[in-house]
């Protein structure tokens, strides 16, 4: 199986502990969750500002730790619902359009209960 997705050269990979999820990171700037068994992009992690060379998942699966040498290095919640839960805690308003392109929400219904 090829992935195909990053526009510059793929500089990591590790695997979920389940086996199940691949993470990718590139000189893109971007790191990539990808579903094993269908090969498709389920997630992408925007936010680096230089190129990624590093990722790794927790042992229990639940995160994503990511390196980049624009000197940080990100942690980043797996699943997509727990991201919106904690983006959505902490905010008393919806998500802009800005924002559902970094959390790849590609909806426009609204995602943040409103107060």
């Amino acid at each position: 199986m090829i992935l195909r997705a990053h526009t510059d050269e793929a500089t990591g990979v590790a695997f979920s502990p389940d086996g199940k999820y691949l993470v990718t990171c590139s000189h893109d700037g971007t790191v990539r969750l990808w579903d094993v068994a269908s090969g498709k992009e389920v997630r992408r992690f925007t936010g680096h500002t230089g190129p990624t060379f590093g990722a790794a998942f927790s042992p229990d699966g639940k995160y994503i730790l990511t390196a980049s040498f624009d000197y940080t290095a990100r942690l980043w919640l797996t699943d997509i619902a727990d991201t919106i839960q904690a983006v959505c805690a902490v905010l008393t308003r919806d998500l802009t359009p800005d924002e559902r392109i970094q959390f790849g929400i590609s909806d426009q219904d609204p995602t943040c209960p409103t107060q």
